[in-house]
Formats: C-alpha cells, structure tokens, sequence
C-alpha cells in the first residue's frame, strides 16, 4: 500500500479540510480498500467524518491482502480482520476472526493435551517423506488405524532425532481430524503431573483428568519408559489408564528409545507381578515397529 503523502507545512494548505480532501482522494484510488469502503454507500461528507476509522480499515486490509501467515501476522492482536459498519450516520470498526485463526483453532481444539512444537499442528501423515526408505510398515499400520481397518496400538522405537515423535504427531493430526480428544504427551511429565495432582491439595483435578486421559480418542505416551519407574506412579496412574484402554478398545501408542521388551522388563524387575499383569494384558494389542536409521522428516 502506497503511504499517503502529506503535505509540508511550509509549502501548502494544512488545514484539517485540506488533509481529509487528500486521504479522501488516496482512498478513491485504493484498489484493494476502496471497493470494500463503497459497499457502505457512505456521503463524501460521511467518509471524512470517519476518516480515522477508514484509514485504520485501509491499512488493516492491505496487512491481509499480503498475508504473511498467522505465525507472521503484525497485527496488535494476530489473525483478528477490521471490518466496517455505519450505524446511527456514523462509521464503526468491527472484528472478527480470519480465516486462518479460526482454521488454527480447529485443529487445536481436536486435542486435549499436547506436548509437541508449534509448528507441528495440522501436519497429517501424508506430510512425512515418502521415499522408499519411508514407506515402511510403521506407516502402512498408522493408514489402516486411520481408516478404522486396525485397532491395533502402536509401539515406536527410535533413537533421538529418528522422528519418531514427529511420526506420531501427524498421526495423531490425523485421527484428530476424525475423533477429537486427542491426548499426545510427553510420559514422564504427564506421570509426574497427575501424581502431584493426586495429592489432597489437587483432588477435585486429579479424578478429572484420569477420566479424560482413560477416554481420549487417541492416547500418546512420548518417550515412554525412558524414566525412573515408580511404583505409586505405576498403581495409581500408568496401570489404571493403560487397564482401562485396553478393556474398552481405545487407541493408544507409545514412541521410547527402548524397546517393548526392555520397557517390560524394567517395570517388571521394579515392580514385580503388578507389572506383568499389566503388560500381558496390553502386549496382544500391540504392534511394535524399530525406526531406529530411518529417516522419517519431510
């Protein structure tokens, strides 16, 4: 947009008339603001009364007009569009969402919980890199689970950076899409988390959150058994949520850097017969794929 000139005070006419004439005819020949100001029918003597307010318009539609993304938008208040309105003669500034913010909000609202970067919202399976390399039965499962052709849970190993977190994510986008409430976090913190919440002090969120965790549409545990097992942890919150998920069918999975098997057995050298009950309930459903070399990024 094309900044209107004023003018030098010492050169010309400064009056408040004079400057509404010139931001008058710089209006007229916006080609982008001038056709959405022309809707409202509005008197010459109408546009200069709210001149303040058509400026601020005109300067909003040209920041959407060349719309930098809602990470970059340089609004006072990002993803928000100005529009107009005459009422009672006078002309008033409205606001609503745009487009892209109420998308962005959509996604987000299809999870509960999350615990993964920003930028990872709203990827979908299709977005990791599909190369030979990647086109491995890791991917083919998440597909048919997606397309309710599976029930199985699913079990990721890898090595840090191997993108097994990153996998997850745009599998949980995708179930996301069809069943909102999904859960997607880091154990170890959420373990933590609940266990704090268990204490007196935070025992109306405690039963709360327990009940959303168990019926989450899709429930993913990152980093799973990468931490110190603890046996409250593991009776009052890990077996009662994994129990649960398994007794009602509910899609679950798990990223670690440990096998399945090594998971077990260190629950199992920890806790003793209570971990073997829970594991033998849970290992029919699961499906286990080793990432661990491959390079699953887009």
């Amino acid at each position: 947009m094309e900044k209107m000139k004023l003018k030098d005070p010492l050169l010309g006419d400064t009056t408040v008339a004079a400057l509404q004439d010139e931001a008058f005819e710089s209006l007229k020949k916006d080609q982008i603001a001038y056709p959405e100001i022309a809707k409202l029918g509005l008197t010459r003597a109408e546009v200069k009364k709210g001149m303040a307010v058509l400026l601020d318009f005109q300067e909003d539609l040209h920041i959407c007009h060349a719309c930098p993304g809602l990470k970059n938008c340089p609004k006072a208040t990002p993803g928000f569009r100005m529009g107009i309105i005459k009422e009672d003669g006078l002309i008033k500034p409205s606001f609503d969402s745009c487009e892209l913010l109420a998308k962005d909000r959509e996604i987000r609202s299809r999870f509960i919980l999350v615990s993964f970067p920003e930028e990872w919202f709203g990827l979908d399976l299709k977005d990791v890199e599909t190369s030979k390399s990647t086109r491995n039965p890791l991917l083919k499962e998440m597909v048919a689970i997606a397309k309710r052709e599976s029930s199985s849970w699913l079990y990721v190993k890898g090595r840090s950076k191997s993108g097994k977190s990153y996998v997850l994510a745009c599998f949980a986008n995708r179930i996301g899409k069809v069943e909102p409430g999904v859960v997607f976090a880091n154990a170890q913190d959420l373990f933590a988390k609940l266990k704090e919440q268990s204490f007196r002090k935070y025992e109306d969120k405690f039963p709360r959150n327990m009940e959303l965790l168990k019926n989450a549409s899709l429930l993913v545990l990152d980093e799973f058994g990468s931490g110190y097992v603890n046996t409250y942890e593991f009776e009052n919150i890990i077996a009662p949520i994994l129990s649960y998920r398994a007794e009602n069918d509910l899609l679950t999975a798990f990223s670690s850097s440990l096998s399945f098997a090594d998971v077990r057995a260190k629950f199992e050298n920890k806790l003793g017969e209570k971990a073997r009950a829970l594991f033998d309930q849970i290992k029919p459903k699961m499906k286990s794929f080793d990432i661990t070399g491959i390079k699953l990024y887009s």
